[in-house]
């Protein structure tokens, strides 16, 4: 082979190493950091046990409602056109589960609520966890201020969980599959970010004088809906 093809070859070796080092292998590592930082950020707004997003997710869920609502507030004069409804929901009986079925089944129990919520809601509406050691969830239908409508929802999710109580009764023979709610609607008189601090809060006070009426922990407190 001749002097210039050896330098050809040679250069064509360079470019391939310069290529590799400096192009191709950064592109991979860019890509392979924004894959992670994709899966982390997914993961620090998603509640590991339901697979719903969590309380991250909901606090940024809410205040960005809520600044869109301040908006048409302004916009329209006071008569905003971001309307809906914002659910505290409850689940009965999650402790009675961990402290007589083990922390395992708990999960199980919690998840399987979790996935009734989630598969009969309409597309648009947001499910959340709240915290890793609740029992409580947050529901936002926007758009849905109708009493029958909201009733409508609430009576198919106990229709299912009745159904998943008879699946799993073997399992959980002395368990009721049962979710309390409270919903509050937002709109002109109401931000989305009082309606869900008024759902949550008086589902507090609900469970607390259930408890102290009846002496035990973890009842149902039933449905309320707040105009």
């Amino acid at each position: 082979m001749t002097e210039t093809g050896n330098r050809e070859i040679s250069h064509k070796n360079l470019a391939k190493h310069v290529f590799e080092r400096f192009v191709r292998q950064p592109a991979e590592k860019i890509s392979q950091l924004t894959e992670e930082n994709r899966v982390l950020t997914k993961e620090n707004k998603t509640d590991l046990v339901t697979g719903l997003p969590n309380e991250k997710a909901l606090f940024d869920h809410v205040h960005a409602l809520n600044g869109v609502w301040k908006r048409s507030i302004v916009e329209s004069s006071g008569e905003s056109k971001i309307k809906g409804t914002a659910i505290a929901l409850d689940l009965t009986g999650l402790k009675k589960v961990n402290d007589g079925y083990g922390r395992s089944m708990g999960d199980f129990y919690l998840k399987s609520v979790a996935d009734t919520v989630r598969e009969n809601i309409r597309e648009g509406d947001q499910v959340f966890r709240l915290g890793t050691e609740s029992d409580e969830f947050s529901l936002f239908l926007p758009g849905e201020t109708d009493n029958e409508n909201i009733n409508k929802l609430l009576d198919r999710f106990d229709a299912k969980l009745r159904e998943k109580q008879t699946k799993y009764e073997d399992t959980f023979p002395d368990i009721n599959f049962s979710l309390s709610f409270v919903a509050v609607k937002y709109g002109d008189d109401r931000s989305p970010m009082n309606a869900y601090q008024k759902g949550h809060d008086l589902m507090g006070q609900y469970k607390r004088r259930k408890q102290e009426e009846s002496g035990v922990r973890g009842l149902s407190v039933g449905r309320t809906i707040i105009n």
